[in-house]
């Protein structure tokens, strides 16, 4: 029996008794990237769930300890900044207009650390026009107690882009604990469009559905939004 595939808000779950990290005003224009990069996430487990029932696999693909995936903050006057730049994207975002955001890795992983439950599980950089994303999650959260005390540690290389009108988010490169996934499974997970499930989610297929273009330019991930 498959283990059950967990929500990307379980990769992070916040104390009971403690407010949520997540700016609620936030929460739906996060969509394609915090659904995209979450799915990282899940299909890295997904892989370790598949390879732990071979013979050692527990072991050679996971870890006894968490990597420490999480990025410099940004200075006080960069996140202003930053939340400058994200209220004018919104403000003209919610009257539909045509809007453009352009993020820098550091921009985008402050995105991530303060508006969605990713912060201290996944770390993004941006090379050679693609997306590196480094990720740490608890196995547990996977595949229940046969995972207990092991980490999930990995690493994918994603590329992006927006053809004929639908986002393009796929894995090229993927290695787990410092090892590269068998080929058969890493072809399998490099012909899973990432951005898929962002566009039937009734929060956030709008949001896909406006995307025009979108990759990494510059070192800054660009995204142009046609006007509703």
């Amino acid at each position: 029996m498959s283990a059950p595939t967990p929500s990307p808000d379980s990769l992070n779950p916040a104390p009971s008794n403690a407010p949520s990290p997540v700016r609620p005003a936030s929460k739906r224009r996060r969509g394609l990237l915090y659904v995209g990069l979450a799915a990282v996430c899940v299909l890295l487990a997904a892989g370790i769930a598949v390879l732990i029932g071979a013979r050692h696999g527990l072991n050679v693909f996971t870890s006894a300890t968490p990597l420490v995936v999480s990025a410099s903050t940004l200075s006080a006057a960069d996140q202003d900044q930053l939340d400058l730049k994200l209220d004018a994207f919104s403000e003209r975002y919610d009257l539909g207009q045509a809007a453009t955001l352009e993020l820098s890795a550091p921009e985008l992983n402050a995105v991530l650390a303060t508006r969605t439950s990713l912060s201290s599980r996944i770390l993004v950089t941006m090379i050679d026009g693609r997306l590196r994303a480094q990720v740490s999650v608890p196995l547990q959260l996977i595949v229940g107690n046969q995972g207990q005390n092991r980490w999930l540690n990995g690493e994918a290389t994603l590329a992006i882009g927006a053809q004929d009108g639908q986002v393009q988010i796929q894995v090229v490169a993927l290695a787990v604990n410092g090892r590269s996934l068998p080929r058969r499974l890493l072809d399998a997970v490099a012909r899973v469009n990432l951005a898929a499930e962002a566009a039937t989610q009734v929060s956030t297929a709008d949001y896909v559905r406006r995307v025009e273009h979108i990759a990494v330019e510059g070192g800054k991930l660009v995204i142009h939004f046609k006007a509703a």
